[in-house]
């Protein structure tokens, strides 16, 4: 009895563990299969929430990237030396370098990449890819912007500014490929790879073209400092050239000469006629005269003249001698009669042309040629520079429409 008891009692303690092993099997393998379906969605919605959470970072970013170049648009322009037309020089190159190695440092910060990987990223382009893309961007400029990057001679050209210009070109067409090549290269996280291709416009948006726009502010104001000086002078020294009036009159005065003759006992009387032509003109005298003054906030050239004055009146001797033929300088008058003449003739050369106006034909035509000697800022891209001219205090806007 004791033996069937026990029996019935160990069937029944097997049977229990079997159950209980049965059991903690099969909810071993339920947790395993919940744990790897589980690790799976986390895993994927890891990513799809990284990858969802970073592009959104991307392309609305704001008030979140805070990009400040490390270097000056002086010390920029000052690398734009190209030695041929054929291929950029070392400093050409040196400045690609230096927008692409601020421009990599933003893009590296801004995806938290590690310093190995910025480091990694640095050194495969400068050992590999730094003479080819500069090269590259260096023949995909227009052959003027060549030509004014060369160009350091021309009075007015503007270097920092068109640079600036000519970068934002050159960045934007080839930013995306030659980043996403780099990224490529050093085997970066795909997802990172993808999401630059994905965000590139976005990069350029508030990353390419705000550097872009920053380099020709300061450029423009750069450049407008270093020029001021040498646009005054240039001014000062062909205003008077080309910023009068000049005009060709025809004239004539006649006047009485009384001789004595015979030791006074008589008197002999002729009229000294001059007629003929006399180049009378117009201007401004800028003896101590601050000409030029740049209002950078206000987008203003303001140019102060003096009021137009009579500069010179020629007498075309040729034309006198034409008109009243070689014997009438010998009908007795002397030099001194003929000198007094002539003098009287300037007189009345000179006005006969303020008469007719000079004076405000002389003011039209300086502003003329002020706006064509300031072209180069007026005619910017969307730029907003006004050029007023002043006469004494009278302010006069200047436009291309005048």
């Amino acid at each position: 009895m004791f033996m069937k008891l026990g029996r019935g009692v160990f069937d029944r303690s097997f049977y229990t563990k079997k159950r209980i092993f049965l059991a903690l099997g099969g909810l071993s393998l339920w947790s395993a299969s919940t744990f790897i379906v589980a690790y799976g969605f986390y895993h994927r919605g890891f990513q799809a929430g990284f990858s969802r959470d970073l592009s959104e970072r991307v392309i609305q970013p704001t008030g979140e990237i805070d990009f400040e170049p490390s270097f000056s648009v002086e010390d920029l322009v000052a690398n734009l030396d190209v030695s041929g037309m054929n291929s950029p020089s070392s400093s050409f190159q040196s400045a690609i370098d230096i927008v692409y190695e601020d421009l990599l440092r933003a893009v590296g910060e801004y995806y938290e990449l590690s310093e190995k990987e910025m480091q990694a990223i640095s050194e495969k382009y400068h050992a590999e890819y730094s003479e080819d893309f500069a090269n590259k961007h260096f023949e995909s400029l227009s052959l003027s912007s060549q030509e004014r990057i060369m160009s350091s001679s021309s009075f007015l050209n503007l270097n920092s500014y068109y640079a600036a210009e000519d970068f934002q070109a050159v960045l934007i067409g080839n930013f995306c490929l030659a980043t996403g090549m780099l990224f490529t290269i050093v085997k970066v996280d795909k997802r990172y790879t993808a999401l630059l291709n994905n965000a590139c416009p976005s990069l350029i948006k508030y990353v390419v073209k705000p550097l872009a726009e920053n380099m020709k502010n300061r450029g423009l104001e750069s450049d407008l400092t270093t020029y001021e000086s040498r646009i005054e002078s240039r001014t000062r020294s062909t205003i008077l050239e080309l910023a009068t009036a000049q005009e060709t009159l025809e004239g004539k005065i006649s006047k009485p000469v009384k001789k004595d003759v015979l030791f006074g006992a008589l008197t002999s009387k002729h009229e000294l006629v001059i007629e003929g032509l006399a180049t009378v003109k117009a201007g401004f005298d800028l003896t101590n005269v601050d000409l030029v003054e740049f209002k950078l906030e206000e987008k203003e050239i303001h140019v102060k003249l003096p009021d137009a004055t009579i500069l010179s009146a020629d007498v075309d001797y040729e034309s006198i001698l034409e008109k009243n033929g070689f014997f009438a300088l010998f009908t007795g008058i002397d030099s001194e009669d003929i000198s007094t003449g002539l003098s009287d003739f300037k007189m009345y050369m000179r006005n006969k042309a303020l008469d007719g106006g000079i004076l405000s034909r002389a003011e039209e035509n300086a502003c003329d040629t002020l706006i064509n000697l300031y072209s180069p800022i007026l005619n910017l891209p969307n730029s907003e520079f006004e050029l007023l001219v002043y006469y004494g205090d009278n302010p006069q806007k200047c436009t291309n429409e005048m």
